[in-house]
């Protein structure tokens, strides 16, 4: 049975993304959530009293090992797109190596807790180079031994962005009219549902590795 824990420490990767812009607003108004440390390039997109912005490196996240000091939930919003990394190896730099160092990084550090979020097709084996970088992102981080490691894997992200993408666009105009069509998890899902799921679920302690499809998030979001 889960229990939650009245407060913690929270580190997350990727705050300035889509995904990760909005955990970050959930993350300041939780009473759960003591401080939290942005760790990255630029610093965090507004001042409050529990946000500690940390300049870093993240090709080289060996360097800000004391930046994981007291935290125990390490959230990793790192991603992005063939069109915005521009070739196979910038990509995976970005999506697996950048990953799994800040998982090996927070491991080091004494994080219980890792959450990532991944991808509805996330597969090793996958013939298609997203998904398969994807899922050995995954199998890399389940080997690191985190006492809980959460994987959500969500379908296809619509809120807000600074890019522009065709293809959300198409899914806000075709959604209600085709996507009862398809599996749940295959479905599309709002940043917002997303970023409520990580919060709520992260305050419970449970152990081992979950691995959370848009039903699940959908669930726990409602339960906030």
């Amino acid at each position: 049975m889960s229990i939650h824990q009245p407060f913690f420490n929270a580190l997350i990767l990727g705050y300035t993304g889509a995904v990760g812009s909005v955990l970050l607003e959930e993350l300041v108004k939780s009473d759960k959530v003591n401080s939290i440390v942005c760790l990255g390039r630029r610093p965090a997109p507004y001042d409050h009293h529990k946000i500690q912005f940390v300049q870093a490196d993240l090709s080289n996240l060996v360097k800000h090992l004391d930046a994981f000091s007291g935290i125990s939930r390490v959230y990793c919003c790192l991603g992005s797109t063939m069109k915005q990394a521009g070739s196979k190896e910038a990509f995976k730099k970005v999506d697996y190596n950048m990953v799994v160092d800040a998982a090996n990084v927070a491991k080091q550090a004494g994080v219980t807790h890792f959450s990532l979020i991944s991808a509805v097709g996330a597969d090793a084996k996958s013939g298609f180079f997203y998904n398969q970088v994807k899922g050995e992102a995954e199998q890399a981080l389940e080997a690191v031994g985190f006492e809980r490691l959460s994987i959500y894997r969500p379908g296809l992200l619509l809120g807000d962005r600074q890019e522009v993408r065709v293809g959300e666009r198409i899914a806000k105009v075709l959604s209600p009219l085709f996507e009862w069509l398809f599996p749940v998890r295959f479905r599309s899902i709002h940043v917002r549902i997303v970023a409520q799921a990580m919060l709520l679920n992260s305050i419970k302690t449970d152990e081992g590795l979950e691995v959370i499809f848009n039903g699940e998030m959908k669930t726990l979001a409602k339960a906030l």
